[in-house]
């Protein structure tokens, strides 16, 4: 995974809903989001209404701001709430990177659990957490799903010390 371009992804459930959300990361997504649109991306956490230009769509949107490194990423972060018809949210992507190419801004789509991953790599999540995130995504049951947030939560990880702090002395 190189770790330098602004990652692109819808970050809503797949299929249709009144709201999707697509998320960039990355240093220049406050710069890619201001190409996108006509009022200024503010630095700081906040959600800005905001009237989304792009690939002859004028779309309402809803903007939230997230500046690194105290985002979920340690990154830059915005997430856009528009629509959510998955072909008009895959079309804005395809258009957020087109428009990243010409404006000379690095961008992409990400590759699965790269969000968690850059997460990790910031120091935002440690190991235990990041394996916890996927676990959660993955969980098909209550149990694994309790299992999971454990993990993702870091009760786990401190559960397991006590239980190895227990058979080391049950050792010594």
């Amino acid at each position: 995974m190189e770790s330098t371009a602004v990652i692109l992804a819808v970050s809503s459930p797949p299929g249709h809903a009144g709201r999707g959300i697509i998320r960039a990361s990355g240093d220049g997504a406050f710069a890619l989001a201001e190409a996108c649109v006509a009022e200024a991306v503010p630095r700081a956490r906040r959600i800005t209404p905001v009237r989304l230009g792009l690939d002859g769509l004028d779309l309402p949107s809803q903007m939230m701001t997230f500046p690194g490194p105290g985002s979920f990423t340690g990154e830059d972060v915005v997430e856009l709430q528009l629509p959510g018809q998955p072909h008009l949210l895959d079309r804005i992507i395809d258009a957020l990177i087109a428009l990243g190419k010409e404006k000379a801004i690095e961008s992409r789509r990400s590759e699965p659990g790269e969000f968690t991953y850059r997460a990790w790599l910031n120091g935002r999540l440690s190991l235990t957490e990041a394996e916890g995130v996927s676990a959660v995504i993955a969980a098909r049951s209550d149990a694994e799903l309790k299992a999971a947030s454990m993990l993702r939560s870091g009760r786990l990880g401190a559960v397991a010390g006590k239980i190895a702090d227990q058979l080391a002395g049950v050792l010594a």
